[in-house]
């Protein structure tokens, strides 16, 4: 594989975009957010992604990967310094990992609105008048009581 196969299977992933930032190096993000860089220039790391971090404790180790530079790293992101490292399909199974360690992380709402799925309907802004129940009128039992209870209460207070 090579940048331009590379690029092209990336690309294919639904709802991706590229750009060119920092001069020389090919971004390519879903929804704004990025999960691939392409070096453009000869002279370092030819493509940096995001890994699971077993995935990434696992790629450091081997020869040809290397942790991305700029604190990237923390965030289980790996560099490959040069596509004959792996296979194509691992590296398919690379690229395919980090746009879905990506797109997971995306909040719900955005995902739903790429998916096309329409947005839950919203709440009336409408204040509704809440009523309030009827009073209950009391049976003459009860109010008997009622009274008596009032009655009391003014003996005690005398």
């Amino acid at each position: 594989m090579n940048l331009e196969t590379a690029r092209q299977f990336s690309l294919a992933l639904p709802h991706t975009t590229e750009e060119i930032q920092w001069g020389d190096h090919l971004l390519l993000k879903v929804a704004g957010k990025l999960f691939a860089i392409f070096a453009l220039e000869p002279g370092g790391p030819v493509l940096s992604l995001k890994t699971t971090p077993d995935r990434y404790a696992e790629l450091v180790e081997c020869d040809g990967f290397a942790p991305t530079s700029h604190n990237m790293w923390k965030y289980q992101w790996i560099s490959l310094e040069r596509y004959d490292v792996v296979r194509d399909d691992e590296l398919r199974d690379l690229l395919r990992g980090s746009y879905d360690l990506i797109y997971a992380g995306l909040p719900k709402k955005k995902r739903a609105e790429l998916e096309g799925l329409a947005p839950a309907a919203k709440r009336s802004a409408k204040k509704v008048a809440i009523q309030k129940p009827a009073k209950r009128t009391a049976t003459p039992k009860a109010a008997k009581r009622a009274g008596n209870a009032k009655q009391s209460v003014k003996k005690v207070a005398r």
